[in-house]
């Protein structure tokens, strides 16, 4: 099941957001348009390559691809620089990030 999981700077003067996207499917690349949708239907399945995870990198800052067991950037070889829950903020340095468990999107 893919998610998008939404995270907000808990200090009221910086309000930072950002997201992580978890188990959006890599399409096949002769897969007919019509058949890429999310949730993944039995029917598609032989048209996903894989899945793939993306979390902002604080190094990069940009949403980067990651391996769910790692804290490795792919791009850029940093350790620990994923945005994630409870993590300091990189736009105040003040506040943590929270879960907005109300922009929480299922598929």
């Amino acid at each position: 099941m893919s998610a998008i999981i939404r995270y907000k700077c808990n200090n009221t003067e910086c309000n930072a957001t950002a997201s992580v996207e978890m188990n959006f499917p890599i399409w096949k690349s002769d897969s007919p348009k019509e058949m890429r949708n999310i949730p993944v239907g039995i029917r598609y399945a032989k048209y996903v390559a894989g899945y793939i995870n993306r979390a902002y990198c604080t190094v990069c800052k940009a949403k980067q691809p990651y391996i769910v067991s790692s804290t490795t950037c792919l791009i850029c070889k940093g350790e620990d620089v994923f945005i994630k829950e409870d993590g300091v903020c990189p736009g105040c340095n003040i506040g943590v990030f929270k879960e907005d468990e109300s922009e929480r999107v299922w598929f």
